[in-house]
């Protein structure tokens, strides 16, 4: 949409823009940049990149810096997501990065799949442009442990910046292993959406609705097919293009959810959070321990196959579906809390780092 605008745009009108633009810089001592695809791109991933940058933004109110959502260089561009409610515009970083700005500290956080393709797609004007700043940092969202990058593709970086960190979503890979692979610094920022308080619907008031994860895998539909066999009464919805407002209503009327991807995702920790009971499988790159003790995690997509339709069988009931729900909940909300990530996003920019 702003790539039309821009290009539909007189002569005069292209510099105005320009203009606007580097003003947004220049007007700072330093600027805060979060980069994401230019294209309508759904996924938690980036309702988690958004919250960091409203946790930023409300940091840095009425100080000297400037905070910008921008599309990535070089490729597709947009002025704004439309599938979750946001007024956050989304500039282009290309019209950005055509002047120099000697002097101006910056901060560009990378998506972790993201970061060779960010540095393929830079200009060698682009690159010698960054090197200019004053002050370079990056950071790099690793929000998947399994989508992160090699040692090697990250310190490509280090031609424009040595100044690297990483923050990160899950417990289970924030720690010195990796903080000395990288050689890197980690912070751990978890992952939140809602500032408001979260909508949490008793047993009695929920409906027998399964949701399920748009993942694939090999034993996916043979375990649904299976639950429907033998738990007619069960509506299945598979998550796929839906807006994130619905999505949360439908979180707080689903008794069930099930995850077919990392397991300690959106399709467990939202539901669990407004009182329902998610199954995953265990995968030791997002969990920690403490999630082997709970009956709704299983070891193997085999024993979830086997379990989940006695498991659901025997806890719908009161009683016995909030003793289950509450043991998972305390787990989940001491890792995913917005007192705790607020609390984190302000640590990383006083550079307080959980692995320094």
């Amino acid at each position: 949409m702003l790539n039309r605008i821009v290009n539909s745009l007189s002569y005069r009108g292209r510099i105005m823009w320009q203009k606007i633009s580097f003003a947004l810089l220049e007007k700072h001592d330093k600027s805060i940049i979060f980069l994401i695809p230019g294209t309508e791109t759904k996924s938690g991933g980036i309702l988690s990149i958004f919250s960091i940058f409203r946790e930023t933004i409300s940091i840095f109110k009425n100080k000297r810096v400037s905070v910008l959502m921008m599309s990535y260089p070089n490729s597709a561009k947009i002025s704004k997501y439309t599938w979750f409610d946001n007024n956050v515009s989304i500039y282009p970083f290309d019209l950005l990065i055509k002047k120099r700005y000697q002097g101006i500290e910056l901060i560009i956080h990378l998506p972790e799949y993201y970061v060779g393709e960010f540095f393929d797609l830079l200009s060698c004007d682009q690159i010698k442009t960054l090197s200019d700043f004053k002050n370079v940092h990056f950071n790099i969202l690793n929000q998947n442990i399994e989508m992160m990058p090699d040692k090697i593709v990250i310190d490509r970086l280090r031609v424009i910046s040595n100044r690297i960190t990483s923050t990160t979503a899950h417990d289970s890979y924030t720690n010195a292993y990796f903080r000395d692979y990288y050689g890197l610094p980690i912070h751990k920022l978890s992952s939140w959406f809602d500032k408001e308080k979260v909508l949490v619907l008793p047993y009695e008031l929920k409906e027998d609705i399964l949701i399920v994860s748009p993942d694939s895998h090999p034993l996916k539909q043979y375990i649904l097919n299976y639950i429907a066999q033998k738990i007619p009464k069960l509506k299945f919805v598979i998550i796929r293009d839906m807006r994130y407002e619905d999505y949360k209503l439908l979180e707080s009327k689903a008794k069930w959810s099930i995850s077919f991807g990392e397991g300690l995702d959106g399709y467990i920790v939202g539901p669990t959070l407004r009182g329902g009971i998610g199954f995953a499988v265990y995968n030791k790159e997002f969990f920690t321990e403490e999630f082997l003790n709970l009956p709704n995690i299983f070891d193997n997509f085999d024993t979830l196959a086997q379990n989940v339709v006695s498991f659901i069988e025997n806890n719908d009931t009161k009683l016995l579906y909030e003793n289950v729900r509450l043991s998972a909940y305390e787990i989940i909300d001491s890792k995913f809390n917005y007192h705790d990530f607020k609390n984190n996003v302000k640590l990383f920019y006083e550079e307080k780092y959980t692995i320094p």
